[in-house]
């Protein structure tokens, strides 16, 4: 049993006669330095190391997009542990936080099949089709503050903005079709192409002459309206 003097009584009679007394036994404690942040400083460190290791993932993801897919800057979902102070140093501390970013990864036409409906994308078949500003879309993450990939609960996502889907034509098959026709059978030869190719025109010189033999000297161009 140990008695506790309040050290700001010594050379007084209170010194001797008011104290604590320990009734049982002492577990835990702290032997060394003890480095103490000031709690404002130690927000603020914090908020400047999570946006840095945020900075740092969204770079790093931005190059390892695969081909037909889009991240967007605006969407994700942060996990940060809480801030560590150490460090040897007697005159100053080192802050340590770790955190994980979660970022969405969204395949191009199954946006534009949500966003346009089924019917619009499928018309493309077999062909396909690109969506030339996509990318641009402000996309943000609604319910942020309540997603958890962990618990595997829905993600809601809003989008803004425009895009626009055109169909992939293909130029080098439509060239070999084209070999040894006349003008007047351009029309019939591209209807199988009509969900992706909206007109036609051709020149050929002289005009009563059919298409060339040789593909090299047939030229497919393709004007986006």
């Amino acid at each position: 049993i140990s008695d506790f003097k309040v050290i700001s009584y010594k050379g007084s009679t209170k010194y001797d006669t008011i104290y604590a007394r320990i009734t049982g036994p002492i577990t835990g404690g702290f032997v060394g330095t003890k480095k103490n942040v000031d709690p404002i400083v130690l927000a603020s460190t914090t908020t400047a190391l999570q946006t840095r290791i945020i900075a740092n993932i969204l770079a790093q993801a931005s190059n390892t997009v695969p081909s037909g897919y889009v991240m967007y800057p605006q969407a994700y979902v942060t996990s940060f542990t809480k801030p560590t102070v150490g460090g040897t140093d007697r005159t100053s501390a080192l802050v340590t936080v770790q955190g994980t970013v979660y970022l969405p990864l969204l395949n191009k036409a199954d946006i534009a099949s949500h966003v346009s409906g089924a019917t619009t994308t499928d018309s493309f078949k077999p062909f396909g089709f690109t969506t030339p500003g996509i990318e641009s879309l402000s996309v943000f993450i609604s319910n942020a503050a309540d997603f958890s990939p962990e618990k595997k609960g829905a993600l809601i996502l809003r989008m803004k903005g425009d895009f626009t889907i055109v169909g992939s034509i293909p130029v080098n098959e439509i060239t070999k079709k084209m070999i040894g026709i006349s003008l007047s059978d351009i029309p019939k030869t591209l209807h199988s192409y009509a969900s992706v190719i909206k007109s036609t025109t051709g020149e050929v010189s002289p005009p009563w002459a059919p298409m060339p033999r040789d593909p090299n000297r047939i030229s497919v161009v393709v004007q986006d309206k």
